[in-house]
């Protein structure tokens, strides 16, 4: 989860066409750290996070 973050936090850095689609996430994941998990159980996960950051911008806007 940790890793996920901060690829979202750094995406939100980014042009809206540069950021991580939650497919791109999973495939990373696999690739890259060997997750055991399923694809939608990450697409929900990023999905629920992006709600979140963008609730918590919203308030400190």
């Amino acid at each position: 989860m940790e890793i996920v973050e901060t690829w979202l936090e750094e995406d939100r850095l980014l042009p809206r066409k540069q950021r991580h689609l939650g497919v791109r996430i999973f495939q990373r994941l696999s690739e890259e750290h060997q997750f055991p998990g399923g694809q939608r159980t990450v697409l929900a996960y990023v999905s629920r996070r992006r709600e979140k950051m963008e609730l918590s911008k919203a308030k400190n806007l």
